[in-house]
Order: structure tokens, then C-alpha cells, then sequence
């Protein structure tokens, strides 16, 4: 019993730290969002896609087991230091480096306490990392079974947020090198198409999932529309002229003047929220211009492209962390007036260890203020370096193949962002920094051997076996010692 606790206190200290997580912010904190998706899971009947609502069908399940936003709240802390377990399973032979590396990742401040948030954010996180720790675990053991729930959190975490498709072009990539086995080669026409096969299943199955039981009166169309009206809404005011199509905007506000668009503009988010009482009511409708919104768009570029750059670039630069973003952690439970829609939802939460969360703030925003920790541009910076590293690195040519798998799924999850970015709110780059900082102590390490000008393609273990310096990762041990 002892040996089998010693052996797997690894898994046991991921454990522990994920409950320490629930513990400090249960049952969730919440914003407007997660309540507004907490008021779905009660009302199964008023599921709507706005917030595409797999995260939704799933706390529904959720909430058989544990009635409360709590039931969510565990699955994103457990699920969270698990990947990052299993990370550590594969890359690292030493049981006390694992341990550090769990406490390091785990820990790193912007993304344990933005995951304490009940947020479709942090369930794409969670689905993401999932998906790519057990998918380097099936290339390690060859286990189908890891392969299948590889695939089950994949499509939950693309799923779970309507840019998170993206992703599906790295991991397709991936997984078809993996079943092709072989060097791509003059299998390369078969690659590209597979490839290509792949990511067009893996768009119809989040498509279907984003509408799967949403009646008609509750759909939403044209999600684009807030950001691209958005971006009117700022050229307008570049311009010093109403440029924004008439039709966009209910009968009172036809003759809407540049002052009235000053006043409600904010240069960090595009949320419709302050526009309300201007817009038509159709704007995500089947019935709404949407064709004929998007030529005028299109048109619109084209006249002012510098009033487009100038509104996208400061968005972009916001985002990077030119300013400071939008506060990523809500510790915090909204409270509606009880005329509102989401009164009755909101008014039974509260936190369960006040004291906890007040401490947990307070070291929150002093880090947020006074470090560069949510600067995004930083991990942005280091992810690109650390691919540099990585690709002239002489290492492990497997555990090479896997980090630079990490660094790409990072990286172009942010790829669209400057385009159709919604806001500057920290929590949509988490995924980016996430993956920036996982692969961070073998990209230093490999570093530090190439700067040495060491670069042994292999060094062996106590038992004689051949592991990679880049890692440290004993692959014949993880069929017999994973903890799953």
C-alpha cells in the first residue's frame, strides 16, 4: 500500500491542489454569463446558443450528481491538474521533478484563479488540454482507449467556444501522423486529405452540438454581427461620421449623430450591451440583412482602410497588454434587481469560505497590478521563442513532435483574435498562456544544453533504458505506472 502511494503521489498531489482550488472558490464564482447558462441548466427548455451549449448539456448531467454550479466548478479544477499530470507523466521521469512541475503549472497564478470562474473560457482550457495530454499518452502507449476520450474532449472544448474550431487544423495534423505511423513521405496526398477530412468532421460535429436541441425562438444568428458592427461603431469615430448601414438600427435611432456613438463607444469591448436601445431587434435573426450587411462591411474596409487599422490595431494591442486588460477574475457572485430575468437564479449563490476568496483577491490583483503576469504579449513572445528552440533543438524527435504540438495549438487559438476579436478580456488568451507556460521548463532546458553546446540525442536511466534528455521521460514505464 505504501509503495503504491509513493509510486503514484504525483497523482495524489495534482489531487489535492484541484480540491484546494474547489475549496477556495466554492460553489464558483460567476459572472452575468455563467448565471445566464446556470438559468439554461434549470430551464433546459430556454437553451439558446449565443453561448454555444454543449457546457451546458453537460451541466445537466453534472447537476444530477451535485445539484449547484459547484458540480462545474470541480470538473474544470480536477480535470485542469490532471492534464497537467498526465503531461508531466509523459515528459518527466523523475517522481520530485513531476511534483514540482505540477505545483509550478498548476499553480501559475492567472490560470488557477481564472479558473475558479464558472466560464466557457475555462472549460476550453480544460477540454483542450485534455484532449492533447491523452493524445501524446495513445502516441506513448498505443492505448485506443486514450485516443477515444482524447477525441470526447476535443470536441467539447471546440465546441465549448465558437473560436475554438481552430484548433481542430494542429490536432488534426497530429493525430493522422500518428495513425499514418510512418514519416508522411509519398503518403503525403493521403495526409492532406485526411487532414483535411478531419477538421471538415470536426466542424459539422460542433456545428450540429451548437444548435443540438435549441428551439427555433431561441436561436441566435450571425454571431459575427456584434464584432463587425462593433468596428463600424469605431471607424464611425475615427471618421467623424455615421458610416454604420441605417437598417442596423430601430426606427428611433435612424439619424443616429457621431456625438450620441462617442458617448457609448469603448475602445476595449465591443459588447453590444450599451447599444441595446439603438439597434434593431433583428440584428441576429434569419430575417436580418446579414448578406447585405456584409457586403456593406466589406465596402466599408475598403473605403477606410485606415480607420479599420487604426480600430482593429489599438483592439489588438489592448489585447496584447498594451493597457491593462478587462479584470479576468470575477470572485464574485452578481446580484440582479428582482425585476430581472436572472433574479431567482443568482439569489441562493454564495460563497462558502468568504475569508478564503477575500485572501485570494487580494493576492489576485496585487499580481495583476503590480507584475507583468497578464501581459499576453509576453507569452505570445515566448511561445514564438520557444518554437525557435525547439525546432533546431537535436533532441528526442517524439518529444519534440509533442511540445511543438502544444506551442501550435497556443498559438493560433490567438490567430483570429485581431480580426474578430470580441473584447480585451484576458480570459479569451488563456489557452495561449497556458500552452506557453506547460512546454516553458523543457524549452529552458533544452536551452541550456544547446547554449552548453551539449546536445546528446539520448542519455540513459538508472535501469539501463534510453530516455530523452529533453524531457526526461522513461516511455517504457507509462503502460505500466499511469494512474488513469
Amino acid at each position: 500500500m505504501s509503495s503504491l502511494l509513493k509510486n503514484n503521489s504525483d497523482f495524489i498531489f495534482a489531487l489535492v491542489l484541484a480540491l484546494l482550488g474547489v475549496f477556495i472558490f466554492f460553489p464558483g464564482a460567476m459572472s452575468g454569463d455563467s448565471v445566464d447558462q446556470w438559468r439554461q441548466v434549470q430551464t433546459p427548455d430556454q437553451i439558446g446558443n449565443w453561448f454555444p451549449p454543449i457546457m451546458v448539456y453537460l451541466w445537466i448531467l453534472i447537476n444530477k450528481i451535485t445539484y449547484g454550479p459547484q458540480g462545474m466548478l470541480v470538473f474544470h479544477y480536477v480535470f485542469y491538474f490532471f492534464s497537467i499530470y498526465i503531461f508531466g507523466k509523459v515528459f518527466i521521469n523523475k517522481l520530485s521533478n513531476r511534483w514540482i512541475y505540477i505545483f509550478f503549472i498548476g499553480m501559475f497564478p492567472p490560470i488557477f484563479f481564472l479558473t475558479g470562474v464558472i466560464w466557457k473560457d475555462v472549460s476550453l482550457l480544460v477540454g483542450i488540454a485534455m484532449s492533447i495530454a491523452l493524445l501524446l499518452l495513445f502516441e506513448k502507449t498505443r492505448k485506443k482507449l486514450f485516443l477515444i476520450f482524447s477525441l470526447i474532449f476535443f470536441v467539447y472544448g471546440i465546441s465549448v467556444r465558437h473560436n475554438g474550431l481552430i484548433c481542430s487544423v494542429p490536432y488534426s495534423c497530429y493525430l493522422v501522423s500518428l495513425l499514418l505511423k510512418k514519416d508522411i513521405g509519398c503518403r503525403s496526398y493521403y495526409f492532406c486529405l485526411s487532414v483535411f477530412i478531419m477538421i471538415i468532421c470536426f466542424f459539422m460535429t460542433s456545428t450540429f452540438l451548437s444548435n443540438y436541441k435549441v428551439k427555433d425562438v431561441w436561436k441566435t444568428y450571425h454571431f459575427e454581427n456584434a464584432v463587425f458592427l462593433w468596428d463600424l461603431w469605431g471607424m464611425s469615430i475615427e471618421l467623424d461620421e455615421n458610416i454604420i448601414p441605417s437598417y442596423v438600427f430601430n426606427e428611433k435611432s435612424q439619424d443616429l449623430g457621431v456625438d450620441t456613438l462617442k458617448n457609448y463607444y469603448n475602445s476595449q469591448s465591443n459588447s453590444i450591451i450599451f447599444l441595446m436601445q439603438f439597434l434593431t431587434k433583428k440584428r441576429f435573426k434569419k430575417d436580418f440583412p446579414n448578406t447585405q450587411f456584409k457586403k456593406d462591411f466589406v465596402k466599408a474596409i475598403i473605403k477606410h482602410p485606415v480607420a479599420y487599422i487604426k480600430v482593429r490595431g489599438r483592439f489588438t494591442l489592448y489585447m496584447l497588454g498594451y493597457r491593462l486588460p478587462i479584470q479576468p477574475f470575477i470572485f464574485r457572485v452578481p446580484r440582479f434587481d428582482k425585476k430581472h430575468y436572472l433574479y431567482r437564479f443568482s439569489k441562493g449563490l454564495e460563497f462558502s469560505n468568504p475569508e478564503v476568496i477575500a485572501v485570494a483577491d487580494k493576492a489576485a490583483k496585487y499580481l495583476f497590478y503590480n507584475t507583468p503576469l497578464w501581459r499576453v504579449w509576453i507569452y505570445i513572445v515566448l511561445a514564438l521563442l520557444q518554437v525557435i528552440i525547439l525546432v533546431f533543438c537535436n533532441r528526442d524527435k517524439r518529444d519534440k513532435k509533442g511540445l511543438l504540438l502544444i506551442l501550435s495549438v497556443g498559438l493560433i487559438y490567438w490567430l483570429p483574435y485581431p480580426i474578430i476579436s470580441p473584447a480585451t478580456d484576458f480570459r479569451f488568451s488563456n489557452l495561449t498562456i497556458f500552452c506557453s507556460v506547460l512546454v516553458l521548463p523543457f524549452s529552458v532546458r533544452c536551452l541550456f544544453h544547446m547554449l552548453r553546446g551539449n546536445t546528446p540525442v539520448s542519455v540513459t536511466n538508472e535501469d539501463g533504458r534510453k530516455i530523452s534528455p529533453l524531457c526526461e521521460a522513461d516511455h517504457s514505464t507509462l503502460k505500466s505506472d499511469l494512474v488513469v
